[in-house]
């Protein structure tokens, strides 16, 4: 585990709100991602690869029970980050909104040539479209 203890100089750091701009931009910045959502009233997150699709975010899911939990659920959140543990800087993402699958033959060819490729195993042949409401951010540096 990289060493996180504060160095010995002080540094000034600020703690900066982004907007919905600056954090579709870092979004589209990086390729995994996590999804909340809940499942029998119980909340659960896992780990996605993901793609910024205009104004969307696209992941692609397997069948299964997460898939019928957030193409059922009435929100859902998705969080990316960065850190950089030798500076103590970095960045957080959330996405807050609702998920449903692709379910239009073009859209899904369109979206099969875009580079997301899952790197769990499985078809995952489904495609997931989460259309925020909100998009939340914030920067330390």
């Amino acid at each position: 585990m990289p060493d996180q203890t504060p160095s010995s100089a002080p540094t000034a750091r600020r703690l900066e709100t982004l907007g919905p701009a600056a954090c579709l931009r870092l979004l589209a910045s990086r390729y995994l991602g996590r999804i909340a959502y809940v499942v029998d009233g119980r909340p659960e997150i896992i780990p996605l690869n993901y793609i910024v699709d205009g104004d969307g975010i696209v992941v692609r899911l397997d069948y299964g029970r997460a898939l019928d939990a957030i193409t059922a659920s009435s929100g859902v959140a998705f969080e990316v980050d960065h850190a950089d543990f030798a500076y103590h800087t970095g960045w957080s993402v959330v996405a807050h909104g609702t998920a449903a699958e692709v379910t239009d033959p073009a859209e899904i060819e369109r979206l099969r040539l875009l580079p997301l490729r899952p790197w769990a195993p499985g078809d995952r042949a489904n495609y997931i479209r989460i259309t925020p409401t909100t998009l939340t951010g914030r920067r330390i540096t």
